[in-house]
């Protein structure tokens, strides 16, 4: 067998960039595609909203909701949906979700130059391409959150810095690489991005006893840098707002994280993490059970350095989301680029294997079984759908759809099962290509169709609220209202007193927050306009309702039609009975 470390260069230029070229537009595919159908929801209104408002005000240092402060993260996202918006030209989902699409691409793209430097051409684009479509990628790499962003700044920090450390670069730049990174990454979600950086790269000097790199004058250069970086909005953020909101900003959210429920919840929270995380990965984290054998660790060759960096990360993060109860698999998500490094040296071991050894059976039943997936997947949808077996779930697809679907999967699947001459070189990535289709296909169409199906029309919704208020007239918020709302309404909505006085409500129009089974109790008569479902799935019983109403002078309340919308009468928590309209 020809040792992995002769081979790993062993590719004309050419073949490397024509290899990033496809990787990139497979990534930019399996995410763009479709972007803009999904109704923004989620968190992706509040980013929005706060970019909105930063273009609005031309404040880019303090994240504002609805004029007033917000202290959830730091505002880098924010930054670039407004970047995007306003090369764009307006706030769409598309421009919204834009910078995550470039994130999710990039750092697709700089898995591969990591993994080139350790495995072959082929290696390196499966470790990208398992990334890119791996399940819990494909849903978050597309959407407005915080997770795409944050993911590409925090793996391209530990991969920056690693793959310049392995190659031999200087201490100051390899220093001023990571820690620049770790910096943005901070400002993207708060303190889990620089404590990871450092936290993985000092236990790999630790582990490797390298003592002169880290406590080189290089590593105080890239921390000078990483003040430098968070500093230049720290200081005036500071400045505006004072200490405790700057705390707030670094640390409530992750606070609320280690809280005590109970010894039975953890003790199924310990169990179940680790679980959820494998499932999001999928299908790809299937690979990684070949690093439980033995005689595969034996043969990693070059490989060896990045699996040993990988392994040093993951023991060092992983119990930070696995001991807080409150933790998301999502959470653990910027560290699926490193193992998605691993899955590419799974590939790149295949591509060397001899048809007898082990590593290639595991890989031809790996293939086999996911085209006997992908053939029964397309037959169960053609069936449920045609056949109104479906009910409202991901299988009920639009009929012409089904039938496409049905088509492609069964043809991605025949190849993968008839895939046993496939245990080398290009064959490999070619059979990755064809499962990265596949779950793209599934995802980009079952899934998303699924979604836009149940979705809550809010922007319809909101429309037609604002069709009901005179242009002139500003709309106002008892307390902050929701979000999603707020982002629809495009006009910012002037929050007030929660409860408002009487004496001092100087408005008509205004909005809030339903959060219990009736309207609260107001101190003036008023009409109930519409009610703004604000919940992500339409089948779902109402959680999130923002009511809009008008406030009712005295001879409007004389003068009510029992047709019209029902109003209240100051005090009370009920509508006016039939019997008293009249």
């Amino acid at each position: 067998m020809e040792p992995q470390h002769k081979s790993v260069h062993a590719y004309s230029r050419v073949v490397v960039w024509l290899a990033a070229i496809l990787l990139g537009l497979l990534a930019t595919a399996l995410h763009g595609a479709r972007l803009g159908t999904l109704t923004i929801r989620g968190e992706e209104s509040r980013r929005a909203r706060v970019a909105y408002e930063m273009l609005e005000t031309g404040d880019f240092v303090v994240p504002r909701q609805q004029g007033e402060i917000y202290l959830s993260r730091p505002p880098l996202g924010s930054w670039l949906i407004a970047l995007s918006a306003a090369a764009t030209g307006g706030f769409d989902a598309v421009s919204v979700r834009l910078p995550s699409l470039v994130a999710t691409v990039a750092i697709t793209l700089g898995i591969f130059a990591y993994a080139r430097q350790f495995v072959s051409v082929v290696g390196a684009f499966a470790g990208g391409l398992a990334f890119a479509s791996m399940i819990q990628v494909l849903e978050l790499g597309r959407m407005a959150e915080s997770e795409a962003v944050f993911t590409a700044l925090l793996a391209g920090a530990l991969l920056a810095w690693h793959g310049s450390y392995a190659a031999g670069a200087r201490p100051a730049l390899v220093w001023s690489a990571g820690y620049t990174l770790a910096a943005l990454a901070g400002l993207a979600k708060g303190p889990q991005g620089p404590v990871y950086f450092v936290a993985v790269t000092v236990a790999f000097l630790v582990v490797r006893r390298d003592w002169g790199f880290l406590f080189s004058p290089g590593h105080l250069l890239g921390g000078l840098l990483f003040v430098l970086v968070i500093g230049a909005w720290q200081v005036p953020f500071t400045s505006a707002v004072g200490w405790d909101a700057t705390l707030a900003i670094w640390g409530q959210n992750a606070a609320v994280r280690y809280a005590n429920p109970g010894a039975w919840a953890f003790a199924e929270h310990l169990l179940l993490f680790p679980i959820e995380v494998w499932a999001a990965m999928l299908p790809w984290s299937v690979l990684l059970v070949a690093f439980a054998s033995p005689n595969f660790r034996r043969e990693l060759g070059s490989a060896r350095t990045p699996a040993s960096f990988v392994l040093v990360a993951v023991a060092v993060t992983f119990p930070t989301c696995w001991f807080a109860i409150e933790a998301r698999t999502r959470y653990f998500m910027p560290l699926y680029p490193c193992l998605s490094v691993l899955a590419g040296i799974v590939v790149d071991r295949v591509r060397l294997a001899l048809p007898a050894e082990r590593i290639s059976h595991f890989w031809l039943h790996y293939v086999r079984v996911l085209g006997l997936f992908a053939i029964g997947m397309g037959g169960v949808v053609a069936i449920a759908t045609w056949f109104g077996l479906g009910g409202q779930s991901v299988l009920t697809q639009p009929p012409l759809f089904a039938g496409l679907y049905l088509l492609l999967s069964v043809a991605i699947g025949v190849t993968l099962v008839r895939s046993s001459p496939w245990s080398a070189g290009a064959r490999a990535a070619a059979a990755m290509c064809l499962v990265a289709g596949f779950i793209g296909l599934s995802t980009v169409g079952l899934r998303l169709n699924e979604l836009v199906r149940k979705s809550v029309p809010t922007a319809r919704q909101v429309a037609e609220v604002k069709g009901q208020i005179p242009p002139k007239v500003k709309l106002v918020s008892l307390g902050r209202v929701h979000h999603l709302f707020a982002f629809h309404y495009s006009d910012t909505i002037r929050p007030v007193g929660w409860p408002p006085a009487a004496e001092d409500a100087d408005f008509e129009y205004f909005c809030f927050d339903q959060h219990a089974a009736y309207p609260p109790v107001l101190p003036f008569a008023w009409q109930r306009l519409a009610d703004v479902r604000c919940d992500r799935r339409i089948n779902s019983p109402p959680q999130m309702m923002v009511i809009v109403g008008r406030r009712l002078r005295a001879e409007e309340r004389l003068t009510y039609h029992p047709s019209q919308a029902p109003i209240y009468e100051a005090g009370s928590a009920a509508p006016r009975r039939r019997e008293d309209r009249l």
